[in-house]
């Protein structure tokens, strides 16, 4: 007879399979991770791996939006420790963040960037569904709170600014990679300088573009 797991058990096991698979992502290329290795690292039978994840692009995909809600909740702990902000000091906030981003959650921008061409290509519609809608919960709150400090940008820009900066981060990292197949396209270039300037390239468009959505939200409300 089988054995039945309680629900805190299963949640030890996912959490294995979840760490393991995160040490695999960040000491290989995505490509050449496999479930039945996955499966060895956790000392588990890959029959059970499949009944927490059915497939590689599902394990990650969660992963990713897991990681991706942990950064806003942290961004949002990092808002409320201020009472207001100004133009200046709300681009230095985001730059700041951004900064913190780039230097510490390298592997949730080695994710992001792959999200659309092979993450979401081969997860259950629903899964997916439900990791994206409570990603955009996380942003919309992150942003009604933003909204509440500031009296230049309403909660749907700000939104778009936070949706803007993922854009521009992860555009940026997939244009410093390799393009000889789809999986090296969403591999951050391993070589350091590459990342510098990256990452430089990163922070000057996002300081550019914060520049320009401000100064033109200041210019509407005047028209």
């Amino acid at each position: 007879m089988p054995t039945v797991l309680s629900e805190e058990e299963k949640q030890k096991k996912e959490q294995i399979i979840l760490e393991n698979a995160k040490e695999m992502f960040d000491t290989s290329d995505f490509s050449t991770i496999t479930m039945n290795a996955l499966a060895k690292r956790c000392n588990m039978a890959k029959g059970t791996l499949f009944n927490y994840f059915p497939t590689k692009e599902t394990l990650f995909a969660i992963i990713l939006y897991k990681e991706y809600s942990e950064w806003r909740i942290r961004e949002l702990e990092e808002i409320e420790k201020h009472d207001s902000f100004t133009k200046e000091n709300y681009k230095e906030f985001v730059l700041d963040q951004t900064k913190y981003l780039l230097k510490y959650q390298k592997r949730l921008i080695r994710l992001a960037s792959m999200k659309r061409a092979i993450i979401n290509k081969n997860i259950a519609p629903e899964v997916l569904a439900e990791q994206i809608e409570g990603l955009d919960k996380t942003i919309h709150q992150l942003s009604l709170i933003t909204e509440q400090k500031i009296d230049f940008l309403k909660e749907e820009e700000i939104y778009n600014l936070y949706m803007a900066r993922h854009v521009i981060m992860t555009g940026a990292y997939n244009l410093a990679t390799s393009p000889h197949n789809i999986e090296n396209l969403a591999e951050i270039n391993k070589n350091d300088l590459a990342v510098i300037e990256t990452d430089a390239t990163v922070l000057k468009m996002t300081g550019e573009y914060l520049n320009f959505y401000c100064c033109q939200t200041a210019e509407n409300a005047m028209g």
